[in-house]
């Protein structure tokens, strides 16, 4: 997971740089260099989807397991021993006055 979260990161940075790298290859008119500068910017904005798309993916799977994990730990400790019969049987019962 943080080694999703990091990748994330550092292609956020890479991302960042593509602008300066437009500016540069369009100032010495070079098309060439735009040509190669538009090919690697597209493979780093597609890979920024599906990393992005894998994190979240992750983390509501992480999200889904853990949820499921504590419910069932609630559930057994609530339904152990006598607790459901104290609970749900006596706490019922009419009061006498």
């Amino acid at each position: 997971m943080a080694a999703l979260a990091g990748t994330e990161q550092w292609l956020a940075y890479l991302v960042g740089l593509i602008s300066g790298q437009y500016y540069q290859v369009l100032g010495e008119k070079d098309k060439g260099a735009f040509r190669s500068v538009t090919a690697v910017s597209l493979a780093i904005i597609l890979s920024m989807a599906a990393v992005r798309a894998l994190r979240e993916f992750a983390t509501r799977s992480l999200t889904v397991t853990w949820r499921r994990t504590l419910t069932a730990a609630l559930h057994s400790s609530y339904f152990r021993g006598i607790r459901y019969y104290r609970l749900n049987v006596l706490g019922k019962r009419p009061r006498q006055f």
